[in-house]
């Protein structure tokens, strides 16, 4: 189909062909193994593996920025609109979204509050403030609450029909964008994070809902954006005064995250060697998020205990445990009623 209308959305589709499954599982795998490289090396040289901020090792990780986070929120949007909320079930889907993000939100976030500060020694002292964790962003579980606020807004302007439309969703980006330029940093609920993937979730479900990338000579386009954005995305890290870090709100981020996304949800490879074990890396991607931290953290220590310094060995094992191991608890998690709905929020 070389053309496709745009001034109104198809209806939703219940059905996923298997080839867009696959992709969309391959790129959630390779979404989770970006974010865990990132966090076993770590944030900054304070963090992790205490990387320098000025070695190659953090520029590349720099250069990652806008794709790391961007895929995951552009893949919710695409998944959402495969089968989206409806008028008069909003309450219902809203539900739903509570069970599947804040309850693994409260039970993960806590475990880790609970070991992490054990560990340090602070536990007493740091115990009542626990309460902080739930109402402001902490460690990578930020993501879980953004997730949330942005179904509530999602629910809310679909009530109101005005993502039925390309104009609306545009219209909704570009102000989730503008808002996250000014109100970024706001850690309450992690509003500033919501406002961050909210035009990466919109894109999502407007390439699904419209088909942009179908109709001729798009794709083209995307690729034409892609490349010079990332250009610019590059020379500005290599260029980057010492010390001074990469904003995840910029004018390159959209173009970079979503341009990115577009390109790999249509071209990503599905039978290529890897393709397969990434996808099965996908299928378990959110125990992955949840849990890949306990793992990353319990490698890096137990090799440093064993006096390990190599950093490409380090870098290795940590990347096999924070994967493996929340693929392995999750099928443990699985077996059991209580446990499922408790960590992974299902049913």
């Amino acid at each position: 189909m070389s053309e496709v209308m745009l001034d109104q959305a198809p209806p939703a589709t219940r059905a996923v062909a298997t080839v867009e499954r696959d992709r969309i599982q391959v790129m959630r795998g390779l979404a989770c193994l970006l974010l865990v490289l990132f966090h076993v090396i770590g944030g900054n040289a304070h963090d992790g593996l205490r990387v320098s901020d000025d070695g190659w090792i953090r520029k590349g990780l720099d250069l990652l920025l806008y794709i790391r986070m961007p895929i995951f929120g552009f893949l919710s949007g695409y998944v959402y609109a495969l089968r989206p909320t409806e008028r008069g079930r909003l309450l219902p889907f809203l539900r739903g979204k509570a069970r599947r993000l804040l309850l693994p939100l409260a039970t993960t976030s806590t475990l880790f509050f609970l070991t992490w500060n054990a560990l340090d020694g602070a536990l007493v002292q740091r115990l009542p403030e626990i309460w902080r964790i739930y109402v402001f962003s902490y460690e990578i579980f930020w993501f879980l609450q953004a997730m949330a606020l942005i179904f509530v807004g999602i629910a809310a302007l679909e009530g109101l029909g005005l993502l039925r439309r390309p104009a609306g969703v545009v219209a909704a980006a570009v102000t989730a964008y503008l808002l996250a330029t000014q109100f970024e940093i706001v850690s309450f609920l992690s509003i500033g994070g919501a406002l961050y993937l909210a035009p990466y979730f919109l894109l999502g479900l407007a390439a699904c809902r419209f088909k942009p990338m179908e109709a001729r000579g798009v794709p083209w386009v995307v690729a034409a954006i892609l490349i010079c954005a990332f250009a610019l995305h590059a020379w500005k890290v290599l260029t980057l005064p010492h010390l001074q870090s990469i904003g995840r709100v910029h004018l390159l981020s959209p173009l970079v995250g979503g341009g990115a996304s577009l390109l790999l949800l249509r071209y990503i490879p599905t039978d290529w060697p890897g393709s397969g074990w990434l996808a099965r890396v996908g299928d378990s991607s959110f125990a992955i998020f949840l849990f890949h931290i306990f793992f990353a953290t319990a490698s890096r220590l137990a090799l440093t205990k064993l006096g390990v310094t190599d950093l490409a060995t380090l870098v290795g094992v940590g990347m096999a445990l924070a994967v493996a191991g929340p693929m392995a608890l999750e099928a443990l998690l699985k077996r059991h009623a209580v446990t499922r709905r408790v960590f992974l929020g299902l049913n």
